[in-house]
């Protein structure tokens, strides 16, 4: 296939016009601001193509709940009596039902701005806690809806087993655990099998330090693949910090980075409350950072010191999360407008002289191919060709080329979206995936039922 484009934003510049050629597999075979043959061989695309975001951290079951717990409850509303209505709807959902609901997220991140998702999965049992006959059953139904929809997926199995530090599960987590690691790697294998059919990158990781004891969490890391991209939660909440510095004598990034040997394989979602010392010291460590900025403003978590840890050349990626706000350049405003709102000035995540929308589309994607497990995220040569693209119409595109790219991230919406291209087709072209009309019904008698039966 070959395209034409007005623009296209390739390793920090724009390159205008932008002829690519894609084979039947999505790889790209040319990329350049000249035809190489005559221009009427290229399909014509008035819009400016940026390379698709990584979604960097994903619970995709979570995504039939957004917008339902919105209401306040007789006791003080948090993340923790939020948690308690999530718990109802992970006992609600079969295999069937996960495809449904993941098939119409995976095919709204397309149309609004990513192409490749890291799911950080720990839903793994049926709603009695017992493995299924396919062990990676919940697995597969994400996968399979990724596939079906034209998203790349990083499946995450996740190991899960205590309730809190020191205390047993409760009975809402029980489609979660593993009895031990032995139990996990066999989950992870049966998972990686299915990754094989399905075209999946694979990772692994433990829910949290609260889920995941000590001597359990050893075991783990002397068992694992060598070379994957590891993720955990860490340090959301005020109480878990507390709750942390009462079990274990130190706050979580702490006592992570004294009893671990961190490196880049490493992905740490939220560390919002990460000390000022802790992130020093997870700077050395060349760990990433996962941010999931419009779900931690949802749930009232508190601001991550972005300012310092980027200043200081920290590594970071954004995800989201629960999946109450889906679009790309949402995460990275809302990760800026906090700062700005902490140090009452602007532009605080770039460096002099740079361009602030440039240096947070760069250092997401950057660190989105690391959560990913993904050689790059940049357009190469031989690398599958995926991009979303933004109508080269809409009015404040028509100013100068050097400020375009924080016109899209700071000044558009998705109503200038004029489609998404990844692994080798359009996905989404006019605000419409392919597939919407097989995808939505399924999903909105899935979300009707789940709700008529309040979970």
């Amino acid at each position: 296939m070959k395209l034409r484009f007005s623009g296209l934003w390739e390793n920090g510049r724009w390159l205008e016009p932008a002829y690519v050629e894609v084979d039947a597999a999505g790889k790209l075979l040319y990329l350049g601001d000249k035809a190489k043959a005559l221009p009427g061989e290229y399909e014509q695309h008035e819009g400016y193509a940026l390379p698709g975001m990584i979604n960097s951290h994903s619970h995709a079951f979570q995504y039939a709940m957004a917008g339902m717990s919105e209401s306040l409850t007789p006791e003080h509303d948090s993340f923790w009596t939020w948690r308690e209505k999530m718990y109802q709807l992970a006992l609600s959902l079969d295999p069937d039902g996960a495809f449904r609901v993941a098939a119409m997220l995976y095919a709204e991140m397309l149309r609004l701005g990513y192409t490749h998702v890291v799911e950080f999965h720990y839903l793994h049992h049926d709603p009695n806690g017992k493995p299924y006959d396919e062990p990676a059953a919940m697995a597969e139904s994400l996968m399979r809806a990724a596939q079906v929809v034209g998203i790349g997926i990083t499946m995450v199995p996740i190991y899960y087993e205590t309730g809190d530090f020191g205390r047993p599960a409760s009975d809402g987590q029980r489609r979660f655990l593993s009895k031990d690691p032995a139990a996990y790697w066999k989950l992870w294998e049966a998972t990686a099998r299915l990754a094989n059919t399905y075209g999946a990158n694979l990772g692994w990781g433990w829910h949290s330090l609260r889920a995941c004891p000590k001597d359990r969490m050893h075991a783990l890391l002397k068992d694992a693949p060598a070379n994957l991209p590891i993720h955990l939660h860490i340090a959301e909440q005020e109480k878990e910090v507390r709750a942390c510095e009462s079990y274990y004598g130190k706050r979580p990034i702490e006592w992570l980075c004294g009893e671990v040997s961190l490196d880049a394989r490493f992905h740490l979602v939220h560390s919002t409350h990460g000390s000022t010392a802790e992130l020093k010291r997870l700077l050395s460590t060349q760990a990433c950072v996962i941010l999931c900025p419009s779900t931690e403003g949802n749930l009232g978590d508190g601001f991550f010191d972005s300012t310092d840890w980027q200043q200081n050349g920290g590594r970071w990626a954004i995800g989201t999360d629960s999946h109450i706000g889906l679009q790309v350049f949402e995460e990275l405003r809302w990760l800026e407008y906090g700062a700005r709102l902490q140090k009452q000035r602007r532009n605080v995540l770039c460096a002099i002289g740079n361009d602030c929308g440039e240096t947070l589309f760069e250092e997401a994607l950057g660190g989105g191919a690391s959560a990913g497990g993904l050689s790059t995220a940049d357009l190469r040569v031989g690398e599958s060709f995926s991009v979303v693209v933004w109508d080269a119409q809409a009015p404040l595109l028509a100013g100068p080329q050097k400020h375009r790219l924080s016109q899209m991230v700071f000044a558009l919406d998705s109503g200038q979206l004029y489609g998404t291209f990844a692994r080798g087709k359009w996905q989404v072209k006019k605000q419409r995936h392919e597939k919407l009309d097989a995808i939505l019904p399924g999903f909105q008698t899935c979300l009707k039922e789940l709700w008529e039966n309040q979970f």
